[in-house]
């Protein structure tokens, strides 16, 4: 459901908030290597999330990209619009223009029910929640390859 690029910004938001809550940053090649997205990948996405105000950088020998918020005022929602946009929220799943409870796709019904519990998700959970788990070590940003 979410793009690629949205994955990767929120992985990146969640491992650039862990960072911040040390007082550090990261540049683009520390954050690709932590949550497994190639480097140029991660730029753009990086550059995609400091244009749209989730994230800010600074350069120099102590820059890096940062929250522009606290991670208790960053919601995954505001990553979801910065990268896909308001999309997910409203669109059908099969992609009709027009698709209505009066003129509904045949996947409408079942799918109204999912995109509003998943809108309420990304609307009511913070980096700051995310993260908790994350810097306990009870969660991951990516895969690990087994052996």
């Amino acid at each position: 459901m979410l793009s690629k690029s949205c994955e990767y910004g929120i992985r990146a938001v969640i491992y650039l908030s862990s960072l911040q809550q040390k007082g550090r940053k990261a540049g683009v090649a520390k954050v690709a290597e932590e949550i497994g997205s190639p480097g140029a990948f991660t730029a753009k996405v990086l550059q995609r999330l400091v244009h749209s105000g989730v994230l800010k950088s600074s350069k120099g020998p102590r820059g890096g990209f940062y929250l522009a918020k606290s991670a208790e005022e960053t919601f995954i929602l505001d990553i979801v619009l910065a990268m896909d946009g308001p999309g997910i929220l409203h669109n059908c799943i099969l992609g009709f223009d027009k698709c209505s409870n009066t003129a509904p796709c045949p996947l409408h019904d079942q799918f109204i029910g999912v995109r509003d519990q998943l809108t309420t998700v990304l609307k009511t959970t913070t980096i700051s929640e995310v993260v908790e788990s994350y810097s306990k070590g009870d969660t991951i940003l990516q895969l690990i390859q087994e052996k």
